[in-house]
């Protein structure tokens, strides 16, 4: 004894998990990183998180100049940079249905305003602690929190259109 069930709209859903589906969660992950990259460079540059913090000679600098004395914020390039929806200079997304992933962060050629570095090699100084730069680390891995998030995002898209195909 066989039975056969063809329910309408499920032998579409492959193509369209690969072609619609995935490229939608991998732009909700990019959305849900670059905030929660945004809120630690938040934090730590405020000086609740891990980054080490400026030197008197630079605070007392900047505030002489009635400049921002937050880490990394004189010009705000590198915060923007982050920004999930503005997409600004020095800001790097970039998404790959085919081998499902996401890559954020810093890239590109755009110069930072304070000289002839880029944007992206600004970013890596500080990442990194190059030159006499301590290790402030921007782009980090994101917290179970953060992780767990990124994977109900994808379970309830992936459902929602399941869920379209087979009504």
């Amino acid at each position: 004894m066989e039975v056969r069930l063809k329910i309408k709209g499920l032998t579409e859903f492959p193509s369209k998990l690969k072609s619609t589906v995935i490229p939608k969660i991998l732009k909700q992950w990019t959305f849900l990183y670059l905030s929660f990259a945004q809120k630690h460079f938040v934090e730590a540059s405020q000086g609740s998180g891990d980054w080490p913090p400026l030197k008197p000679s630079t605070i007392a600098g900047r505030r002489g100049k009635g400049k921002d004395v937050r880490i990394l914020r004189d010009t705000g390039t590198l915060f923007r940079a982050l920004d999930p929806v503005a997409k600004a200079p020095g800001s790097l997304q970039k998404m790959d249905a085919e081998n499902f992933t996401v890559e954020v962060g810093y890239g590109g050629s755009a110069g930072h305003p304070k000289g002839r570095a880029t944007i992206s090699d600004i970013a890596e100084f500080h990442n990194f602690g190059m030159g006499h730069n301590p290790i402030r680390r921007i782009i980090i891995s994101p917290t179970d929190i953060e992780r767990e998030r990124m994977r109900k995002v994808a379970n309830e898209t992936i459902q929602k259109e399941l869920n379209k195909s087979v009504n």
